[in-house]
C-alpha cells in the first residue's frame, strides 16, 4: 500500500512539474508575443507618424506654393492691368507730380477730341465733342446752351492767363469753358468730359476773374449723368476769383470705365489749367 502510494505521490509530482514546464514555456511565448505585438505596434505607428508628418509638410508646402503663385498672379495682373489703364496720358507728357497741364498745344491736340482752328482768336483750338475720337483722344468739349452773343463753345488755348494780377493767375495755358446763363445755372454752362477706363484719383487745378462755380457729373456710357457735386454758394464757402486746386476724387472714383463731366457755372469763364487723373 505504501508502495503504490508513492507511486501515485510520484506520479502527481512529476505531472505537476511537468504542468509548470508548459505554462512557463507559454509564458514565456507570451512575452515574446507581446513584444513582438509591442515591437510591430510601435513601428506602424512611427511609420504612420512619418506618413502623416510628410503628408502635412507636403500639403503645407503645397498651400504655401499655391498661395505664393497666386500672390505672384495676382500681383503680376495689378501690375499689367494699371500699366494698361495708365496708358492714356503718356509719361513723357506729365510733369515729376504726375500733372498733366494744358499748356502745350501739340501735347493738348493729342488728347482733345474734335479740335479745330478757332479763327477768330490766336492759338486757341474749339472743342467739338461730337466728333470721333481718335488715337489717344479722350477729353471732349461741350459748347454752352446760350444763344446768340452769349453762345459759346469751349475752347483749348495754350497760352492764355485768366488775367493780369500774376498773384492770383499763376498759370498759362488750360481749357476755357463757356459761361452759363446765371451762377450756378449748370443747365446752360459748357462743360468738358474725360472718358476714363477706371479711376482712383482726380484732382484739378481751376482758376476765374470772379466766383468760381462748377458742378462734376458722373455716367458710365456718357450719355445719362448723375450730378455728384456743385460748388457751394454761400458766402463763406464758396470760391472767389483766383487759381485753386480741387480735389474731386470722391465724386469720380471707379474701378469701371467712367465719363467725368466738368460744368462751368458762373457767368465768365471757367478755366481749368492742368490735370492729375490715377487709375
Amino acid at each position: 500500500m505504501k508502495k503504490n502510494t508513492f507511486a501515485r505521490t510520484g506520479s502527481a509530482l512529476l505531472l505537476s512539474l511537468f504542468a509548470a514546464a508548459t505554462l512557463t514555456a507559454c509564458g514565456d511565448d507570451d512575452d515574446n508575443g507581446n513584444d513582438a505585438a509591442s515591437s510591430s505596434t510601435s513601428s506602424s505607428s512611427s511609420s504612420k507618424s512619418s506618413s502623416s508628418s510628410s503628408s502635412s509638410s507636403s500639403s503645407a508646402s503645397s498651400v504655401s506654393s499655391s498661395d505664393s503663385s497666386s500672390v505672384s498672379s495676382s500681383a503680376s495682373s495689378s501690375v499689367s492691368s494699371s500699366t494698361a489703364a495708365a496708358a492714356f496720358f503718356d509719361a513723357a507728357d506729365l510733369d515729376a507730380q504726375g500733372w498733366f497741364a494744358f499748356n502745350d498745344e501739340t501735347k493738348g491736340l493729342k488728347y482733345i477730341v474734335g479740335a479745330t482752328p478757332d479763327g477768330s482768336v490766336q492759338n486757341s483750338w474749339v472743342m467739338d465733342g461730337t466728333q470721333a475720337a481718335t488715337g489717344q483722344q479722350f477729353i471732349y468739349g461741350y459748347p454752352n446752351t446760350l444763344t446768340g452773343t452769349d453762345a459759346g463753345n469751349a475752347r483749348f488755348n495754350a497760352v492764355k492767363a485768366p488775367g493780369t494780377d500774376t498773384s492770383l493767375y499763376t498759370m498759362t495755358g488750360a481749357i476755357d469753358l463757356p459761361k452759363a446763363g446765371a451762377a450756378s445755372d449748370y443747365a446752360s454752362g459748357g462743360s468738358v468730359v474725360f472718358k476714363l477706363p477706371s479711376c482712383s484719383s482726380f484732382v484739378m487745378t481751376v482758376a476765374a476773374t470772379g466766383d468760381i462755380y462748377y458742378q462734376v457729373s458722373t455716367s458710365s456710357d456718357g450719355i445719362n449723368w448723375t450730378s455728384k457735386f456743385m460748388s457751394p454758394t454761400d458766402k463763406a464757402s464758396k470760391l472767389a476769383k483766383g487759381t485753386y486746386e480741387q480735389d474731386i476724387t470722391q465724386y469720380a472714383t471707379s474701378t469701371t470705365p467712367i465719363y467725368v463731366k466738368i460744368t462751368g457755372g458762373r457767368t465768365g469763364s471757367l478755366y481749368i489749367h492742368r490735370v492729375k487723373i490715377k487709375q
